[in-house]
């Protein structure tokens, strides 16, 4: 048979104790919150609806205005270099 201290990888974490009640206290929330997020995760997404749509909106505006920027500068006439400053 196997001692229960076989089973710990050494003796030094053997000492240490269990979680205690603060930790737990602050542990099985988190826990709680991670679920909820993977089994309901709209409630989460819905809060951040509005700011990301405004995001993609600011986004899809600034392409749009670089792209105007890039096709005035690609229409405008390229000029000669003027005589003497070659």
């Amino acid at each position: 048979t196997t001692s229960p201290a076989a089973n710990i990888p050494s003796m030094e974490v053997s000492g240490l104790p269990d979680m205690s009640r603060r930790e737990l206290g602050l542990f099985i929330p988190l826990i709680v919150l991670v679920f909820w997020m993977g089994i309901y995760p709209s409630t989460f997404l819905d809060l951040m609806s509005a700011s990301v749509e405004e995001l993609i909106s600011n986004y899809q505006l600034a392409m749009a205005t670089a792209a105007e920027q890039v096709t005035q500068i690609a229409e405008m006439p390229v000029t000669t270099p003027v005589s003497g400053l070659e």
